[in-house]
Formats: C-alpha cells, sequence, structure tokens
C-alpha cells in the first residue's frame, strides 16, 4: 500500500518515540474494515502498522519473510514465532468474530 503522505508534521515527536507505526485503514466498499494492510510505503520507506510493530517487538521478532498471497512468517533468533495469512496486496484479515458488543465501541 502506498500513501501519499503522513499526517504528523511534529519531528520532535517522532524522532523521539521508541518507533513509528501507521493507523491507516481502507474500509470495503459497504464501510466496514476487514483487513489491515500490514505495511505501508512512503517516500521509498516501508512502515509497519502500529498494532503489528508493538507485536513484533513485544513478541521478539527480529527478521521476517513475506509470501504474498500466502504468509508473513515472523522469527526470534531463528525460531519461528508466528504465521500471518496475507492476501497478495500483503493485507491480514481481521477475525471480527463474536456476537453483537463483543467488542467494545470507542466512537
Amino acid at each position: 500500500m502506498n500513501e501519499d503522505r503522513i499526517g504528523n508534521d511534529f519531528f520532535p515527536l517522532l524522532n523521539s518515540g521508541y518507533s513509528l507505526g501507521h493507523v491507516n485503514f481502507r474500509p470495503d466498499i459497504d464501510g466496514v474494515v476487514r483487513r489491515i494492510h500490514l505495511y505501508t510505503n512512503f517516500i521509498d520507506h516501508s512502515y509497519p502498522s502500529l498494532a503489528f510493530n508493538m507485536f513484533m517487538n513485544l513478541s521478539g521478532t527480529d527478521s521476517m519473510s513475506f509470501d504474498l498471497g500466502e504468509k508473513v512468517s515472523l522469527f526470534g533468533d531463528g525460531n519461528l514465532i508466528r504465521e500471518i495469512p496475507v492476501d497478495e496486496s500483503g493485507n491480514m484479515l481481521i477475525n471480527w468474530s463474536g456476537d453483537f458488543q463483543t467488542y467494545r465501541y470507542i466512537s
């Protein structure tokens, strides 16, 4: 996924943080978000989603491999940590399962 701009221009904050991550979602035509792109590209750099970046840092991920249309494999110290299914664009399907109000709603 490619982006045209970065919305935060407060560079002291960006430069002092532990890491960066995007929070961009693209809903389907009916307005429901069903997938998230794990990485977005901006000016020849790739940035992970904020949640994905947090997971990689907390799980000890130090390397990964991409098989677009199949999976992203995360490794730590040479051991497989997790495989995440992705589509041909590198999007992860969000597994929204559960009854009404299973998830907390925040407006």
